[in-house]
């Protein structure tokens, strides 16, 4: 928790900078201000997802997580999921790559509003604390035995 407090304050203080700048400077291009405006957005995406985080872990520190499991087509569910982190990463320069291998239908139950926080964690973690320049992140469905398999990032 104290990480994530900490983390809220750069978004934050990056929005109020680029606001105080908007109303100090009338001379701002439409340009300049179309691209604060895109990056106070993705400051504030990304600080809603540190408050989600907050939220989550204060049901776990609780012990009142609930889960809502559906029977789901991974294929699918998957599809979707990494087209989000595909449009994110790429605005980020980070290659991103996403293959499905699996041959045949796979359903599973999952809480799909768990794992979709499982993934933004791990690829999240992978970017913060990963390689700057010219970091790939290839994410691989595919069928091991009887399990699903892989997240790969170099």
């Amino acid at each position: 928790m104290a990480n994530i407090s900490h983390d809220l304050k750069t978004p934050i203080t990056s929005i109020k900078g680029y606001i105080e700048t908007m109303l100090e400077r009338q001379d701002l291009s439409q340009d300049k201000i179309n691209k604060y405006h895109k990056i106070i957005y993705n400051n504030s995406v990304y600080m809603n997802r540190l408050i989600d985080d907050l939220f989550l872990f204060s049901k776990l520190d609780m012990q009142k997580l609930e889960l809502n499991f559906q029977e789901t087509d991974i294929s699918a569910f998957m599809c979707d999921l990494m087209e989000e982190f595909k449009f994110d990463l790429e605005d980020r320069g980070i290659e991103f790559n996403y293959t499905d291998e699996l041959e045949e239908k796979f359903y599973v139950n999952i809480d799909g509003k768990r794992v979709n926080q499982i993934f933004r964690n791990i690829i999240g973690n992978a970017v913060k604390y990963g390689y700057d320049d010219d970091m790939k992140i290839q994410v691989k469905l595919y069928e091991n035995g009887k399990r699903l398999s892989g997240v790969k990032w170099i």
